[in-house]
């Protein structure tokens, strides 16, 4: 267990991710009633960006993604429903964190579609952190 006013000692740093969904596969498992996980479980469904660390610089500032050269998503931390170090003290309360354990968040709003040949950039204030082009 770990004391969400320690917590933040155990967090290394920081990524952006991308955490894509199949919403065809999604609609068509949930009208079956099924578990709807194979919808998320396709090549490239998660990417992660460079790790961030010593993040004391980067925690306050804005996230965000570009599609196609447009911002379709932006958000701060602090934004966030449950802060990091609450994150922290609930998971580790429930299941053994290890060292290089990512824990990931919620998104933004601006979820959308994307496409084939889109040009996706995810960034911290004016860093792009990555770069994808949609095959």
């Amino acid at each position: 267990f770990i004391d969400e006013n320690k917590a933040i000692d155990h967090a290394a740093g920081l990524a952006l991710g991308l955490d894509l969904t199949d919403r065809d596969l999604q609609n068509e498992l949930k009208k079956q009633s099924l578990p709807w996980f194979l919808s998320k479980s396709f090549k490239g469904s998660a990417v992660v960006s460079e790790f961030k660390t010593g993040t004391n610089g980067i925690w306050g500032k804005e996230f965000w993604l570009k599609r196609n050269e447009v911002i379709v998503q932006r958000g701060k931390i602090e934004q966030m429903v449950f802060s990091i170090t609450k994150l922290i003290e609930y998971l580790s309360a429930r299941i053994t964190l290890h060292k290089g354990d990512l824990i990931i968040t919620g998104t933004p709003e601006g979820v959308g579609r994307i496409e084939q040949g889109d040009n996706l950039e995810l960034g911290i204030a004016q860093e792009i952190l990555m770069e994808i082009e949609v095959a």
